[in-house]
């Protein structure tokens, strides 16, 4: 699989599951994600954000860190989910 910038993917795509995904991360969270992945395209590198933020260059790093693990989780889960329903639905129509 190609190397892309993960997040800037999740912000474009519109289904369902990614828009869930960004509402399960905590406010510090969203806010060092949408500093990182601006809708204008100017990003920002993790000091600029920090400078901006007014916290610790390590903070911006972690709140990232744990960002993208629990978006990715949750994308997980929703993919499990949707694949799973046409078969739920199928079995449910041949009973």
């Amino acid at each position: 699989m190609p190397k892309q910038n993960y997040f800037s993917f999740v912000l474009t795509e519109s289904d369902a599951g990614h828009l869930e995904a960004l509402k399960r991360i905590n406010e510090g969270q969203y806010t060092v994600l949408m500093h990182a992945n601006p809708v204008d395209g100017k990003h920002l590198s993790y000091q600029q954000i920090a400078d901006q933020l007014g916290i610790p260059l390590n903070t911006v790093k972690t709140r990232l860190h744990r960002a993208r693990e629990r978006i990715a989780r949750w994308r997980e889960k929703y993919a499990e989910a949707n694949a799973q329903a046409p078969v739920q639905a199928e079995q449910q129509a041949s009973q």
